[in-house]
């Protein structure tokens, strides 16, 4: 959370409430960033003068964009960025089958995947430069989020949801329970996976040649 609300910092043991973010990250081996996208860097910025020394920062943006270098920055000195992508959702029950993208610079690939591993080590852990995973999550994020939004929101023009549950075929049902999931997710986040990707655009327009003019 940012200054201002409660933050909550754990260091291990039961967690416990503190009144800020610079409050939360004293004397912790560990610190994830776990907030808004758009927010990512500010709160870097906050915590990065009571950062423990030679700790760890990992943060879990879903795009990386031209933010990792300046968070590299914000904490350079006084701990370690450790990019990371959590690839699954909050029904996972066993760390067994998380898949992790770990981002990194080419040459650095084994040291972050090497640490990750260390805090999940039943993970799969998949190493991917920042490019190479904006240029994936423009297809398996933003790409899946954009078709179904057209998908539901074609559906409603033309026929009500009494209407449509009456004449679905399988196929239909399982896309409009995508298109579900996908709407029930957090808009600020689901603008942020289009908007801050600089491949969405590419792949949605790669997306619109598909359909056979007309």
């Amino acid at each position: 959370s940012r200054g201002g609300r409660k933050a909550v910092s754990g260091g291990g043991r039961r967690p416990v409430s503190v009144g800020t973010n610079a409050e939360a990250v004293r004397g912790c081996d560990c610190t994830i960033l776990a907030v808004p996208m758009e927010k990512t860097l500010e709160v870097a910025k906050e915590v990065a003068g009571e950062l423990e020394p030679g700790s760890t920062v990992v943060e879990i943006s879903s795009v990386k964009g031209e933010v990792l270098p300046a968070l590299g920055r914000a904490v350079a000195g006084r701990a370690s960025l450790l990019s990371i992508h959590p690839l699954f959702g909050p029904a996972l029950e066993s760390s067994s089958g998380m898949k992790i993208a770990v981002i990194s610079g080419k040459k650095g690939r084994g040291t972050e995947a090497a640490v990750a591993r260390r805090l999940v080590p039943e993970a799969r852990i998949i190493p991917m430069d920042r490019k190479e995973h904006d240029r994936a999550m423009a297809v398996v994020l933003s790409l899946t989020h954009l078709l179904n939004v057209v998908y539901a929101g074609t559906a409603a023009r033309f026929l009500s949801p009494d209407e449509f549950m009456r004449v679905s075929t399988p196929n239909s049902s399982m896309q409009l329970t995508l298109a579900e999931a996908v709407l029930a997710q957090d808009a600020r986040l689901s603008y942020a996976i289009q908007a801050a990707n600089p491949y969405s655009r590419k792949v949605a327009l790669a997306a619109s040649r598909e359909v056979p003019p007309s």
